[in-house]
């Protein structure tokens, strides 16, 4: 039985979770997180800056006079809490691969 279940562990992590489309949507997910964490500390770290202050406005809640410590959480609280599609959607429209829909 042991066996037949070590077995079945390795076939899910060969043919599931090393699949080349699992393995792009892992990496294309954190290629996402990363450039919207970029540009939302970016936007932090000079709010009065070009478009940074639209950045800000997306987060809804932020401590504008807050501790560098209180803005991060907010900034992560605020991707953290994205669902998958939205994080797409988002990084589309962000980047100009979209148009708002």
């Amino acid at each position: 039985m042991k066996d037949a279940v070590l077995k079945a562990k390795d076939l899910v992590m060969k043919r599931v979770f090393n699949w080349d489309r699992t393995l792009m949507a892992e990496i294309s997910g954190v290629k996402m997180l990363t450039a919207l964490l970029n540009d939302f500390v970016t936007a932090a770290a000079r709010p009065t800056q070009g478009v940074n202050r639209k950045f800000i406005e997306m987060i809804g809640i932020y401590p504008a006079s807050g501790s560098a410590d209180e803005k991060l959480h907010s900034i992560t609280d605020f991707i953290s809490g994205m669902t998958d599609s939205y994080l797409l959607r988002t990084f589309r429209q962000l980047n100009g691969h979209t148009l708002l829909t």
